[in-house]
């Protein structure tokens, strides 16, 4: 495994995670967020950072979210699907993991399960009461005119 020199490794790019690796960098510490590498296109990184992590906390799903997710940016779709599925086994409800996988589907062609997973995803979201999920919604169309035009 590489080594880093790193003195922090923050995994999720939330509130908590950014203030963490605020404060610890004003300390002088060098810090890393894997989650930050992810949204930046920086998915090798990502992709170090959290295995870091998760040598260490190997139950961290955040971390198995953020990796999934930067394995199927990579092309690595079954290496993803792995990291989403130990997710969704622990935490069901886990939306992010529900998304991720929906999109390993989709680019697989299974659109019967890409629609399943973007349902379950819309649905949870409404039932949470969150924000609607615009992306969601547009594969779920786009799913049902690949539908309608396959039948």
């Amino acid at each position: 495994m590489a080594t880093y020199d790193y003195d922090l490794f923050v995994i999720g790019a939330g509130s908590g995670g950014v203030r963490a690796s605020r404060v610890s960098a004003a300390y002088g510490a060098k810090v890393a967020v894997a989650e930050e590498y992810r949204r930046a296109g920086n998915h090798e990184e990502a992709v170090r950072v959290c295995r870091t992590g998760l040598a260490q906390h190997p139950t961290y799903l955040s971390a198995r979210v953020t990796l999934g997710r930067a394995l199927l940016e990579l092309g690595y779709p079954d290496q993803a699907q792995t990291e989403l599925e130990y997710v969704l086994h622990t935490a069901p409800d886990n939306l992010a993991a529900i998304r991720a996988l929906a999109e390993i589907h989709q680019r697989r062609g299974n659109l019967g399960e890409a629609r399943k997973q973007f349902s379950t995803a819309h649905a949870l979201a409404r039932d949470e009461m969150l924000p609607p999920l615009p992306d969601c919604d547009r594969a779920l169309e786009e799913l049902d005119a690949l539908t309608v035009e396959l039948a």
